[in-house]
C-alpha cells in the first residue's frame, strides 16, 4: 500500500505542478512528488504537534501560494498558520488568542491574503503588504503584519464557521449553520459581510465548491445545493431521492474544471454527477 504517514488523512490537495499533498490527524503531513513519498512533522520540521500531545501533529489544510511557498494550518497549537519556503519555515499566531488555536479552511485569495477558520470564533485573515510574498519581503518580520477578524458583531451568521471558498471573481463565501455569507471585492477596505438571502439561508452548510463558471455547490445535510455564480437562483438540489449521492448529509464537494465533474463524499460513500451547463 502506500505510505502516506498514517491512515488518518483529513484533506488530499493538489498544487500546479501535479505534487500531491496528503494532510493527516496525526502525523503530520505526506508530499508525493514523482513517484516519492516525504513526510514531515516533528521529527524534521519546526511543526508541532498538539499542546497536549507533542508527538500527534493535526494538519487541517495545505494551500500552495503565487510564489510556490507552502501553507499550512498546524491546527490545535500556540502558532497555527505556518510557510514553508525553499529554505526556510515561519509561524504565525493570530494576536487575538493567548492558547492553543484549532484552524482549519485555508484558502488564499490572489493579492496574497490568507483566509482561514477557527473554530467557534468565526473568519479570521492574515495579511501581509505587497511584499511579503516576495523574495525580498518580511516572511521573518512580523511588525507590519496585518490581521483581521469577522465575527456575528460584524454580520455573520454564525461565529461557528463550517465552510470556506474564493469564487472566479475573489469574493469570498461563507459557510455557517444558519446559512451563506460573502464578502465582495475583499481586499477593498469598504468591504463588509453580507447575507444572502435566498433558498439556502437557513440550512446548515458543511462544504463550498465553484465550478468553472463560477456556480455555487453547497453541501448541507439535505443534499447538495446548485445555486447561480451569485448563489441568488437555485439551479439544482440534488438528493438521494433523484440523484446518485448515497447520503444526503454532505461531507465534501470538489469541482473538476475541465472534465465539469463535481466529485460529492458522504459518510456512505463518493458519488459524481456531471455539470451539464459546462
Amino acid at each position: 500500500g502506500l505510505e502516506v504517514g498514517g491512515n488518518a488523512i483529513h484533506k488530499i490537495y493538489v498544487d500546479n505542478n501535479d505534487n500531491v499533498y496528503f494532510s493527516s490527524w496525526g502525523n503530520g503531513f505526506t508530499k508525493l512528488s514523482d513517484g516519492t513519498f516525504e513526510t514531515f512533522d516533528e521529527n524534521n520540521t519546526s511543526l508541532v504537534g498538539i499542546a497536549t500531545s507533542p508527538t500527534f501533529m493535526v494538519i487541517q489544510d495545505i494551500l500552495i501560494d503565487a510564489n510556490q511557498n507552502l501553507w499550512l494550518l498546524n491546527s490545535e497549537t500556540f502558532r497555527p498558520i505556518s510557510v514553508i519556503t525553499a529554505d526556510s519555515i515561519f509561524h504565525f499566531k493570530p494576536p487575538f488568542f493567548n492558547g492553543t488555536i484549532e484552524a482549519e479552511n485555508l484558502v488564499i485569495d490572489r493579492n496574497g491574503t490568507k483566509w482561514f477558520t477557527l473554530s467557534g470564533e468565526g473568519l479570521f485573515f492574515i495579511t501581509k503588504r505587497s511584499v511579503f510574498f516576495n523574495e525580498n519581503g518580511t516572511l521573518g518580520d512580523e511588525s507590519d503584519d496585518i490581521w483581521g477578524r469577522f465575527t456575528e458583531a460584524d454580520g455573520l451568521n454564525d461565529n461557528a464557521i463550517t465552510a470556506l471558498a474564493i469564487d472566479n471573481r475573489d469574493d469570498i463565501w461563507i459557510g455557517t449553520p444558519l446559512g451563506v455569507n460573502f464578502i465582495f471585492d475583499p481586499n477593498n477596505g469598504d468591504s463588509r459581510i453580507q447575507n444572502l438571502f435566498s433558498s439556502i439561508q437557513q440550512q446548515s452548510i458543511t462544504c463550498i465548491a465553484v465550478d468553472a463558471i463560477n456556480q455555487k455547490w453547497f453541501g448541507t445535510n439535505q443534499g447538495v445545493f446548485l445555486m447561480s455564480s451569485d448563489a441568488v437562483t437555485l439551479i439544482d438540489n440534488f438528493t438521494v431521492s433523484n440523484s446518485p449521492i448515497p447520503s444526503n448529509e454532505i461531507k465534501s464537494i470538489a469541482a473538476d474544471g475541465i472534465t465539469g465533474k463535481i466529485y460529492i463524499g458522504t459518510e456512505a460513500g463518493l458519488s459524481s454527477v456531471i455539470n451539464k451547463l459546462i
